[in-house]
């Protein structure tokens, strides 16, 4: 995730990449994030899995608290057919931890 804007009214823009294998969006491929922060800590923001390579006809919102520069979420997928959702939770670090980080 790459927040490339933040307004002083909170709203963010970035890019987001999937971070899972075996999924529609593949790892390589970037989405747009938008969002907002609310006070200091809380942060909502959500990805529409669609680009100009793939449409992988779902969208996941993001709902978390920043501790610690450490941002916590849980998150839901939902397909745009409204036929599928899923939940779980994911947690983001300012600097990358992967072996090899990827850019937008």
């Amino acid at each position: 995730m790459y927040i490339t804007q933040a307004s002083e009214t909170g709203q963010l823009t970035g890019a987001f990449a999937n971070g899972q294998t075996g999924w529609c969006a593949k790892p390589e491929q970037w989405f747009n994030l938008t969002g907002q922060m609310i006070g200091k800590n809380a942060v909502q923001f959500k990805v529409n899995w669609q680009n100009n390579i793939q449409n992988c006809q779902s969208i996941t919102t993001w709902d978390g608290e920043i501790k610690d520069d450490v941002l916590y979420t849980n998150w839901v997928l939902s397909s745009t057919n409204g036929e599928k959702i899923y939940r779980g939770e994911d947690t983001f670090y300012r600097e990358c931890k992967c072996s090899h980080c990827p850019t937008p």
